[in-house]
Protein backbone atom coordinates (compact mmCIF):
# COMPACT_ATOMS: atom_id res chain seq x y z
CA UNK A 1 0.00 0.00 0.00
CA UNK A 2 2.90 2.34 0.74
CA UNK A 3 4.14 1.95 -2.83
CA UNK A 4 0.73 2.80 -4.31
CA UNK A 5 -0.01 5.77 -2.04
CA UNK A 6 3.46 7.32 -1.80
CA UNK A 7 3.07 9.54 -4.87
CA UNK A 8 0.97 12.32 -3.36
CA UNK A 9 2.81 12.36 -0.01
CA UNK A 10 6.02 12.83 -2.01
CA UNK A 11 4.51 16.00 -3.50
CA UNK A 12 3.91 17.40 0.00
CA UNK A 13 7.44 16.38 1.01
CA UNK A 14 8.73 18.25 -2.05
CA UNK A 15 6.95 21.40 -0.82
CA UNK A 16 8.60 20.97 2.59
CA UNK A 17 11.99 20.54 0.94
CA UNK A 18 11.50 23.74 -1.05
CA UNK A 19 10.56 25.56 2.16
CA UNK A 20 13.77 24.38 3.80
CA UNK A 21 15.93 25.36 0.83
CA UNK A 22 14.59 28.93 0.62
CA UNK A 23 14.62 29.61 4.35
CA UNK A 24 18.36 29.92 4.90
CA UNK A 25 21.66 30.53 3.14
CA UNK A 26 23.14 27.82 0.95
CA UNK A 27 23.76 25.06 1.79
CA UNK A 28 20.95 24.37 4.29
CA UNK A 29 21.76 22.11 7.27
CA UNK A 30 21.27 18.56 6.03
CA UNK A 31 19.77 16.82 9.06
CA UNK A 32 16.96 19.31 9.88
CA UNK A 33 16.11 19.48 6.18
CA UNK A 34 15.74 15.70 5.94
CA UNK A 35 13.80 15.43 9.22
CA UNK A 36 11.34 18.17 8.24
CA UNK A 37 10.80 16.62 4.83
CA UNK A 38 10.28 13.16 6.34
CA UNK A 39 7.84 14.52 8.94
CA UNK A 40 5.63 16.04 6.26
CA UNK A 41 5.82 12.89 4.17
CA UNK A 42 4.45 10.92 7.13
CA UNK A 43 1.71 13.49 7.79
CA UNK A 44 0.60 13.26 4.16
CA UNK A 45 0.86 9.46 4.13
CA UNK A 46 -1.36 9.24 7.21
CA UNK A 47 -3.80 11.62 5.52
CA UNK A 48 -4.18 9.64 2.30
CA UNK A 49 -4.27 6.18 3.88
CA UNK A 50 -6.87 7.32 6.41
CA UNK A 51 -8.92 8.85 3.60
CA UNK A 52 -8.79 5.53 1.75
CA UNK A 53 -10.20 3.83 4.85
CA UNK A 54 -13.03 6.33 5.17
CA UNK A 55 -13.77 6.19 1.42
CA UNK A 56 -13.71 2.39 1.18
CA UNK A 57 -17.36 1.90 0.19
CA UNK A 58 -17.27 4.70 -2.36
CA UNK A 59 -13.98 3.47 -3.84
CA UNK A 60 -15.57 0.07 -4.51
CA UNK A 61 -17.52 1.82 -7.25
CA UNK A 62 -14.85 4.00 -8.84
CA UNK A 63 -11.35 2.97 -7.64
CA UNK A 64 -11.27 -0.80 -7.63
CA UNK A 65 -7.51 -0.86 -8.18
CA UNK A 66 -6.75 0.54 -4.70
CA UNK A 67 -5.24 -1.93 -2.19
CA UNK A 68 -8.09 -1.70 0.31
CA UNK A 69 -10.73 -2.31 -2.33
CA UNK A 70 -8.87 -5.19 -3.97
CA UNK A 71 -8.21 -6.85 -0.61
CA UNK A 72 -4.42 -6.63 -0.86
CA UNK A 73 -4.46 -4.62 2.38
CA UNK A 74 -6.97 -5.04 5.19
CA UNK A 75 -8.76 -2.15 6.88
CA UNK A 76 -6.92 -2.89 10.13
CA UNK A 77 -3.54 -2.81 8.38
CA UNK A 78 -4.40 0.52 6.80
CA UNK A 79 -5.44 2.00 10.15
CA UNK A 80 -2.23 0.70 11.73
CA UNK A 81 -0.24 2.41 8.99
CA UNK A 82 -2.18 5.64 9.61
CA UNK A 83 -1.42 5.61 13.34
CA UNK A 84 2.23 4.65 12.84
CA UNK A 85 2.71 7.44 10.26
CA UNK A 86 1.04 10.02 12.52
CA UNK A 87 3.18 9.03 15.51
CA UNK A 88 6.32 9.10 13.38
CA UNK A 89 5.47 12.59 12.14
CA UNK A 90 4.97 13.87 15.68
CA UNK A 91 8.22 12.33 16.93
CA UNK A 92 10.23 13.78 14.06
CA UNK A 93 8.68 17.25 14.35
CA UNK A 94 9.22 17.38 18.12
CA UNK A 95 12.90 16.61 17.52
CA UNK A 96 13.13 19.81 15.44
CA UNK A 97 11.39 22.55 17.42
CA UNK A 98 8.03 23.63 18.83
CA UNK A 99 6.98 25.40 15.65
CA UNK A 100 7.51 22.27 13.57
CA UNK A 101 5.52 20.23 16.10
CA UNK A 102 2.51 22.55 15.94
CA UNK A 103 2.58 22.61 12.14
CA UNK A 104 2.70 18.79 11.96
CA UNK A 105 -0.11 18.60 14.50
CA UNK A 106 -2.16 21.08 12.47
CA UNK A 107 -1.65 18.89 9.40
CA UNK A 108 -2.90 15.80 11.22
CA UNK A 109 -5.94 17.63 12.63
CA UNK A 110 -6.72 18.85 9.11
CA UNK A 111 -6.43 15.26 7.83
CA UNK A 112 -8.92 14.07 10.44
CA UNK A 113 -11.39 16.85 9.62
CA UNK A 114 -11.00 16.20 5.88
CA UNK A 115 -12.27 12.61 6.03
CA UNK A 116 -14.26 12.22 9.27
CA UNK A 117 -17.94 13.00 9.99
CA UNK A 118 -19.38 15.40 10.96
CA UNK A 119 -16.67 17.59 9.41
CA UNK A 120 -16.04 15.77 6.11
CA UNK A 121 -14.28 18.69 4.43
CA UNK A 122 -13.86 16.57 1.30
CA UNK A 123 -17.64 16.61 0.75
CA UNK A 124 -18.16 20.33 1.43
CA UNK A 125 -18.13 22.97 -1.26
CA UNK A 126 -14.76 24.78 -1.42
CA UNK A 127 -13.61 23.34 1.92
CA UNK A 128 -12.18 20.34 0.04
CA UNK A 129 -9.94 22.63 -2.02
CA UNK A 130 -9.07 24.88 0.92
CA UNK A 131 -8.05 21.89 3.06
CA UNK A 132 -5.79 20.43 0.36
CA UNK A 133 -4.18 23.79 -0.36
CA UNK A 134 -3.69 24.49 3.34
CA UNK A 135 -1.89 21.16 3.65
CA UNK A 136 0.57 22.22 0.93
CA UNK A 137 1.17 25.58 2.64
CA UNK A 138 1.73 23.85 6.00
CA UNK A 139 4.27 21.59 4.31
CA UNK A 140 6.21 24.56 2.99
CA UNK A 141 6.11 26.37 6.33
CA UNK A 142 7.26 23.30 8.26
CA UNK A 143 10.23 22.92 5.94
CA UNK A 144 11.13 26.55 6.56
CA UNK A 145 10.64 26.36 10.31
CA UNK A 146 12.76 23.21 10.47
CA UNK A 147 15.78 25.02 9.07
CA UNK A 148 15.72 28.83 9.06
CA UNK A 149 12.31 30.08 10.12
CA UNK A 150 9.51 31.88 8.28
CA UNK A 151 11.55 34.23 6.13
CA UNK A 152 9.73 36.40 3.53
CA UNK A 153 10.70 33.89 0.82
CA UNK A 154 8.99 31.10 2.75
CA UNK A 155 5.88 33.20 3.38
CA UNK A 156 5.67 33.99 -0.33
CA UNK A 157 6.15 30.32 -1.19
CA UNK A 158 3.45 29.20 1.22
CA UNK A 159 1.07 31.81 -0.14
CA UNK A 160 1.42 30.92 -3.80
CA UNK A 161 1.44 27.19 -3.02
CA UNK A 162 -1.88 27.66 -1.22
CA UNK A 163 -3.51 29.58 -4.06
CA UNK A 164 -2.19 27.42 -6.89
CA UNK A 165 -3.00 24.19 -5.07
CA UNK A 166 -6.61 25.34 -4.71
CA UNK A 167 -6.75 26.04 -8.43
CA UNK A 168 -5.14 22.71 -9.37
CA UNK A 169 -7.53 20.83 -7.07
CA UNK A 170 -10.49 22.51 -8.76
CA UNK A 171 -9.15 21.73 -12.23
CA UNK A 172 -8.51 18.11 -11.22
CA UNK A 173 -12.17 17.84 -10.24
CA UNK A 174 -13.10 18.47 -13.87
CA UNK A 175 -11.86 14.95 -14.57
CA UNK A 176 -13.91 13.47 -11.72
CA UNK A 177 -17.25 15.18 -12.29
CA UNK A 178 -19.15 11.96 -12.99
CA UNK A 179 -18.00 10.19 -9.82
CA UNK A 180 -18.39 13.35 -7.73
CA UNK A 181 -21.96 13.80 -8.96
CA UNK A 182 -22.70 10.17 -8.10
CA UNK A 183 -21.34 10.73 -4.59
CA UNK A 184 -23.28 13.97 -4.14
CA UNK A 185 -20.15 16.11 -3.82
CA UNK A 186 -20.33 19.82 -4.62
CA UNK A 187 -17.06 20.71 -6.29
CA UNK A 188 -16.30 23.97 -8.08
CA UNK A 189 -16.72 22.51 -11.62
CA UNK A 190 -20.09 21.04 -10.59
CA UNK A 191 -21.43 24.14 -8.83
CA UNK A 192 -19.98 26.88 -11.07
CA UNK A 193 -19.25 24.91 -14.22
CA UNK A 194 -16.03 23.90 -16.05
CA UNK A 195 -15.84 27.17 -18.02
CA UNK A 196 -15.83 29.26 -14.85
CA UNK A 197 -13.23 26.95 -13.29
CA UNK A 198 -10.80 27.31 -16.21
CA UNK A 199 -11.31 31.08 -16.41
CA UNK A 200 -10.70 31.44 -12.69
CA UNK A 201 -7.46 29.47 -13.07
CA UNK A 202 -6.40 31.79 -15.91
CA UNK A 203 -7.05 34.89 -13.77
CA UNK A 204 -4.97 33.40 -10.94
CA UNK A 205 -2.06 32.58 -13.27
CA UNK A 206 -1.99 36.06 -14.83
CA UNK A 207 -2.27 37.67 -11.38
CA UNK A 208 0.61 35.55 -10.08
CA UNK A 209 2.89 36.71 -12.86
CA UNK A 210 1.95 40.37 -12.35
CA UNK A 211 2.22 40.33 -8.55
CA UNK A 212 5.58 38.55 -8.69
CA UNK A 213 6.96 41.15 -11.12
CA UNK A 214 5.89 43.95 -8.77
CA UNK A 215 6.90 42.45 -5.42
CA UNK A 216 9.83 40.04 -5.94
CA UNK A 217 12.35 42.47 -4.40
CA UNK A 218 10.14 42.94 -1.34
CA UNK A 219 10.24 39.21 -0.63
CA UNK A 220 13.98 38.96 -1.20
CA UNK A 221 14.11 37.21 -4.60
CA UNK A 222 16.67 37.98 -7.31
CA UNK A 223 16.06 39.53 -10.74
CA UNK A 224 15.85 36.15 -12.47
CA UNK A 225 12.86 35.04 -10.42
CA UNK A 226 10.09 37.09 -12.12
CA UNK A 227 11.39 35.96 -15.51
CA UNK A 228 11.13 32.30 -14.47
CA UNK A 229 7.65 32.82 -13.03
CA UNK A 230 6.54 34.66 -16.17
CA UNK A 231 7.74 31.82 -18.41
CA UNK A 232 5.99 29.19 -16.27
CA UNK A 233 2.78 31.23 -16.23
CA UNK A 234 2.92 31.57 -20.02
CA UNK A 235 3.19 27.80 -20.37
CA UNK A 236 0.31 27.38 -17.94
CA UNK A 237 -1.90 29.72 -19.97
CA UNK A 238 -1.24 27.66 -23.10
CA UNK A 239 -2.33 24.50 -21.29
CA UNK A 240 -5.41 26.22 -19.85
CA UNK A 241 -6.40 27.30 -23.36
CA UNK A 242 -6.29 23.68 -24.51
CA UNK A 243 -8.14 22.57 -21.40
CA UNK A 244 -10.90 25.08 -22.12
CA UNK A 245 -11.29 23.79 -25.67
CA UNK A 246 -11.57 20.14 -24.54
CA UNK A 247 -13.30 20.67 -21.19
CA UNK A 248 -15.96 18.04 -21.89
CA UNK A 249 -13.35 15.30 -22.46
CA UNK A 250 -12.66 13.76 -19.04
CA UNK A 251 -9.47 11.95 -20.02
CA UNK A 252 -8.09 15.00 -21.79
CA UNK A 253 -8.77 17.09 -18.69
CA UNK A 254 -6.85 14.60 -16.57
CA UNK A 255 -3.86 14.71 -18.94
CA UNK A 256 -3.80 18.52 -18.99
CA UNK A 257 -4.02 18.73 -15.20
CA UNK A 258 -1.00 16.43 -14.91
CA UNK A 259 0.97 18.77 -17.17
CA UNK A 260 -0.17 21.78 -15.13
CA UNK A 261 0.87 19.99 -11.97
CA UNK A 262 4.32 19.42 -13.43
CA UNK A 263 4.62 23.15 -14.12
CA UNK A 264 3.57 23.78 -10.52
CA UNK A 265 6.47 21.61 -9.32
CA UNK A 266 8.84 23.52 -11.62
CA UNK A 267 7.51 26.79 -10.20
CA UNK A 268 8.29 25.54 -6.71
CA UNK A 269 11.83 24.70 -7.81
CA UNK A 270 12.19 28.19 -9.33
CA UNK A 271 11.84 29.64 -5.83
CA UNK A 272 15.17 28.03 -4.94
CA UNK A 273 16.86 29.65 -7.94
CA UNK A 274 15.23 32.98 -7.13
CA UNK A 275 16.16 32.92 -3.45
CA UNK A 276 19.94 32.87 -3.98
Amino acid sequence: MLKMRAGRPCAFAWSALIGALISTSWPPPLLPTLIGTAAIFLVALATYVYNDVMDLEFDKLSHRERPLVSGVVSKRQALNMTVASAIGAIVLSVSLNLGAFFLALAGLVLAYAYSTPPFNFKDRFLLKHVATALGVAISNFLGGVAVGGLRPTVLYGGGIFFILSMVLAALADMGDMDSDLAAGRRTLPIVMGPVFTVRLAAVVVVSLSAVTALTFHVFGFNNLFPILVGAICFGSMRLLQQLHQHRSDTRYCQRMVKKLYLLHLILQASLVIGAY
